[in-house]
């Protein structure tokens, strides 16, 4: 896995990395930019994600019709994405159309068209997916969990904006955002699949020759002194109680993550979890009940997402409660702790058998200053003891560290407070 990984750093300090892989007939390629919603001021809030939306409607070279069709005639396919602290943009093609797919990439990255047209159209766009998002509970309540979580901070804002934001973002804003955050220090170009390192170093270095010089962004830290709401609530006519419970955690660097990946697959990570087991196979409170973690770069969240029996919904936040009060307080049979182990083993070798999967897995180490070897993750894992598991337990689930937010009817049932208690006691009954 990942056995032939090189990475060349530019005058100008963009990189560009390329892991081989022997006996495939694709080539994956990613543009990675350093630089999320939690750059952005409150006036340019859902800039990063605008943009990328962009960057897909034309370019110097190509229309938007373009981009698509180029790369779709060969068999392949584009898309982007836009997290709190980066924006990746990335195509898969046949091998031997590297050089168009880059060609693509590189030329809407570098010199998008961004005229104000297109902008008022995808302004459209974007507040229609804000929409989309508000009407769905369980995405709602995700949203306000956040905000509950790092509330008036950067990561406590929604990636899209609000509406306010989306109708003041203008062509000129989004051109001034796109100058001074698509640099070439804060950019990586990776690829990876059928490409050989040095010829593909030639290709894409004319594209990060053309990236400014100026310095990558920075953005606003969060402590423990960062404000938190314990109880965010949207009342709404709905069949469920959508209940989605956080708690602040380390960020990605910190020694404890591997400990805490373990405890999110006991927890909740897959079917032999105890959420799911309890919540839905025993009591049947749910049909939908897991757990993820979320890592920055110093801080984070593992956060707990139900949609709940609205007749029994106090009952099953008492519930969930209990199973973290005992994560917490009883050491974990040591079969469970070696099936969630073998899980997140399995689970890492089974995600790196494509060339999109390397490419992300280069792209995003090297954007974030920590590209490891799969064999190193692994030796992490396997150092890890199942008294780590209890004790990142014991540290992050706790009543005070818990934010609850709530999308649920206005009538006819126990209210939102009666719920954060029930869960917060069983909490606390260690």
């Amino acid at each position: 896995m990942l056995d032939d990984v090189r990475v060349t750093t530019l005058d100008n300090g963009c990189r560009i990395a390329t892991s081989r892989i022997q006996d495939t007939e694709s080539v994956a390629i990613g543009f990675f930019a350093r630089v999320g919603s939690r750059c952005e001021s409150p006036a340019e809030s859902g800039h990063s994600h605008f943009l990328e939306h962009m960057l897909f409607k034309g370019s110097a070279k190509r229309s938007a019709r373009a981009i698509s069709q180029d790369i779709e005639s060969r068999g392949g396919n584009t898309n982007a994405y836009t997290n709190y602290e980066g924006t990746v943009y990335y195509a898969v093609a046949p091998y031997d159309a590297e050089s168009l797919a880059l060609d693509v990439l590189g030329d809407m990255y570098a010199a998008p068209r961004l005229l104000p047209a297109d902008v008022d159209k995808e302004r459209g766009v974007i507040l229609e997916e804000l929409n989309m998002y508000f009407d769905q509970p369980d995405e709602r309540a995700s949203d306000l969990l956040r905000e509950g979580l790092w509330s008036r901070h950067p990561l406590g804002r929604l990636i899209l904006g609000s509406a306010a934001s989306l109708k003041a973002t203008t062509a000129e804003s989004l051109r001034s955002y796109h100058a001074a955050h698509y640099n070439a220090a804060g950019t990586v170009i990776a690829a990876a699949g059928k490409v050989e390192h040095d010829r593909f170093v030639e290709k894409a270095s004319r594209y990060a020759q053309r990236l400014p010089a100026v310095k990558p962004a920075r953005f606003k830290a969060a402590t423990g002194a960062s404000p938190r709401q314990p109880l965010l609530v949207d009342q709404r006519e709905t069949e469920q109680v959508n209940a989605a419970v956080g708690f602040r955690i380390c960020g990605r660097d910190d020694p404890r993550r591997q400990a805490l990946g373990l405890l999110n697959i006991i927890l909740g990570g897959n079917m032999s979890s105890r959420l799911f087991q309890t919540m839905r196979e025993r009591h049947g409170f749910a049909y939908s009940v897991f757990s993820f973690a979320s890592l920055h770069h110093e801080t984070g969240a593992l956060q707990i997402a139900a949609g709940l029996d609205r007749k029994r919904s106090v009952k099953a936040m008492a519930v969930c409660g209990g199973i973290l009060a005992r994560l917490a307080s009883t050491p974990m049979p040591k079969a469970e702790f070696e099936r969630a182990r073998q899980y997140a083993l399995g689970s890492l070798r089974i995600g790196l058998e494509s060339a999109r999967s390397h490419m992300s897995w280069v792209g995003n180490g090297l954007t974030y200053n920590r590209l490891q070897t799969p064999a190193q993750i692994i030796a992490e894992i396997q150092s890890v003891k199942p008294e780590d598991v209890q004790a990142v337990a014991a540290e992050f689930f706790r009543p005070e560290n818990m934010t609850l937010a709530l999308v649920m009817p206005r009538e006819g049932m126990p209210g939102p407070e009666e719920h954060r208690e029930a869960f917060a006691e069983a909490l606390a009954a260690r």
